[in-house]
């Protein structure tokens, strides 16, 4: 088996940067949605009503 030089090493670790970040970036996207959507499951129904006594549920 023939192992990697310095350079190739670094040249593999620069290729997976992008993809890596990509994923990150795209799991807390994610997480974040997921959270939102949970909270307006549970709470969305108040916060209709809160805004329409406000008059603000045009707004949505």
């Amino acid at each position: 088996m023939k192992r990697m030089t310095k350079a190739q090493h670094d040249q593999r670790l620069n290729e997976l940067k992008g993809p890596a970040i990509a994923g990150t970036a795209l799991a807390i996207a994610s997480v974040v949605a997921g959270l939102a959507f949970g909270g307006w499951m549970e709470k969305g129904a108040s916060i209709l009503a809160v805004m329409a006594e406000s008059g603000l549920s045009w707004c949505l």
